[in-house]
């Protein structure tokens, strides 16, 4: 039994959890019998990591049975390896006294955190359908409380769908400051139907629940009834908003231009910054047929790639490809070439960096390389540019010479994110909110995090962050992650 005197100083000096620290706190812990005291402990010491992977790492040195343990988790085939990790932290909250909503918290992580914590997910829908067999509306709203971009909710409508589908359209007619685009993703995706709302609830609602009835059945146009609603709102409504969300829709499912093809050297330029490649046949086949791609690939750098691990760096004399010797070499059938980026550079061929290749047709050698701090790793966020002050209309054009996007803040209502993709990533740079149209003005700069691109969700034109997945820093490949920080040190003019 631990003393309460050193229980207080252990919870004293409980800090942030590396996975070093929850490695040995999971030995030292599953090493003898656990009670109230030392569970408690033990828990408030990981979870002072709230990303949870800390508690993930150290549940690790624990042992669970290959057996589930109710008949949810049985019968639902929700049981694995895995979830009986998760199941032995349920069991040591239970000992411990721990929050409900804590243990919620864990759960939700699994289905919108690190993705290291996904392989939870089986063990947390059992808990979340055991916990709603008792107050599923409980459930329901703390789900959405902790997961803005719902997709633990998704638990719950597979599991009870008339009762979610109560829920979802409520929020989605009367809620605020929710992710409605999300919504109305989920209520389409399980092919929910929306069809009395065509009737009385739209005709007696005010413009606020029209307008979120026509969104709804916008995703459900090509069903008749819907089609049949929406033509009918088009001739009747008396808001001329409303009207335009349906004509906005409509222009937008007409024909477009297609854009122009992408040149030569925006694909290679997207190569060294995304780490596309390309198969060995086009490779050699794109140097000996175009004359563009030829041009610019004389005067670059490739890596050759064998099973995703680099093994060579080649250049292009004329046609033909040679290796750093200068001398023609044959390229393995099965290998992928890319654009070499500085931060591959084995040591061995570091003398490359010093090459004075000024005229190169992109930056490339002479790249600059970034790497994440300690600081940042441990935050989940690129700090470095943070306290700066800008002047608010020089940062707005350099934003728009580095393609970034202006993403307004959902309370501020002003500009307060500036977002970039690069392939499947996006960084988003937070600063304070800001009117640009106010001439003379300065602008603080505050920290960055990395999304997945594929995770935000756009909302009339904007995009919607609150509700993204963080992607932690320390999962972006070197390659991204220096793209992300350089694009971000172009954006606020801080290169130099």
């Amino acid at each position: 039994m631990i003393e309460k005197g050193e229980k207080e100083i252990m919870q004293k000096e409980a800090k942030f959890v590396t996975v070093i620290d929850a490695d040995r706190l999971g030995k030292q812990f599953f090493a003898t019998e656990f009670n109230l005291d030392t569970a408690s402990v033990f828990l408030h010491k990981l979870l002072t990591d709230t990303s949870f992977v800390s508690l993930f790492k150290a549940l690790k040195h624990g042992y669970v049975s290959p057996e589930p343990k109710d008949f949810i988790t049985s019968s639902l085939g929700l049981h694995d390896l895995d979830s009986g990790y998760f199941n032995l932290f349920l069991e040591l909250a239970e000992v411990a006294n721990l929050d409900s909503n804590t243990v919620m918290k864990v759960a939700v992580e699994s289905f919108i955190g690190d993705s290291m914590l996904s392989v939870w997910q089986k063990g947390a829908t059992a808990y979340i359908l055991k916990r709603a067999e008792g107050d599923f509306f409980g459930v329901a709203k703390l789900l959405i409380e902790l997961d803005p971009s719902f997709t633990a909710f998704g638990v719950l409508v597979k599991a009870d769908i008339a009762r979610s589908a109560v829920i979802l359209i409520d929020k989605l007619l009367y809620g605020a400051g929710l992710n409605k685009s999300a919504i109305r993703k989920l209520l389409i995706a399980n092919k929910i139907d929306i069809n009395y709302l065509f009737g009385d609830s739209y005709a007696n609602g005010d413009t606020r629940k029209r307008e979120a009835i026509v969104r709804l059945a916008l995703l459900y146009k090509t069903e008749t009834e819907c089609e049949k609603f929406l033509e009918r709102v088009q001739d009747t409504d008396p808001n001329a908003f409303i009207r335009g969300l349906i004509n906005s829709h409509n222009d937008r499912d007409k024909a477009k231009p297609q854009k122009p093809p992408q040149t030569a050297l925006e694909e290679l330029e997207c190569c060294l910054t995304d780490g596309k490649t390309l198969v060995c046949s086009e490779f050699l086949e794109r140097i000996k047929i175009d004359v563009e791609f030829n041009k610019l690939a004389n005067d670059l750098f490739f890596s050759v790639y064998e099973n995703d691990a680099l093994v060579d760096i080649i250049v292009v004399e004329g046609e033909t490809v040679c290796n750093l010797d200068n001398c023609p070499i044959e390229l393995s059938e099965s290998c992928s070439i890319g654009v070499l980026h500085p931060i591959e550079i084995p040591t061995k061929c570091s003398y490359l960096k010093n090459l004075n290749l000024n005229e190169q047709p992109i930056l490339q050698i002479r790249r600059p390389s970034y790497f994440a701090t300690d600081l940042e790793k441990v935050s989940n966020e690129i700090k470095r540019v943070s306290g700066t002050v800008v002047n608010a209309c020089l940062f707005k054009q350099h934003l728009k010479e580095h393609n970034f996007k202006l993403v307004f803040g959902e309370v501020s209502g002003l500009y307060e994110y500036a977002s970039y993709f690069l392939g499947e990533y996006s960084i988003v740079l937070e600063f304070t909110p800001t009117d640009f149209s106010i001439e003379d003005q300065t602008l603080t700069l505050k920290s960055a995090k990395i999304y997945k691109g594929s995770d935000f969700v756009p909302v009339r034109g904007n995009l919607y962050i609150r509700g993204a997945r963080v992607v932690r820093i320390e999962t972006v490949p070197p390659r991204q992650l220096s793209e992300c920080i350089y694009s971000l040190l172009k954006a606020g003019n801080l290169t130099g």
